[in-house]
């Protein structure tokens, strides 16, 4: 479960970076993002719910994040490399 919360905080730094230079994205790339931001939020609302669940839909539920956040790699690639001067400086 930490190797997830960590990976997620990865994912964040990075739309958090992506965020403030959203203008200077075209506008479908800036439309890809704020998409991609609506799925991180949806995969942190996931992350909530699991320790509310019993043990095998615990199981489920982190199958799907990991999923999700695969989904969410792929979503991030395109974004990244018009950016890719701005990742190279994440820490």
């Amino acid at each position: 479960m930490q190797d997830i919360v960590q990976e997620l905080r990865s994912i964040q730094t990075l739309l958090d970076c992506l965020m403030e230079k959203r203008l200077q994205l075209p506008s479908g790339r800036r439309a890809q993002l704020e998409r991609t931001c609506d799925q991180f939020q949806q995969v942190m609302s996931s992350l909530a719910m699991v320790p509310a669940a019993g043990e095998e839909q615990q199981t489920q539920q982190l199958r799907e994040l990991l999923s999700a956040i695969e989904e969410l790699h792929l979503c991030l690639e395109p974004l990244e490399a018009p950016c890719s001067d701005l990742v190279a400086r994440l820490p």
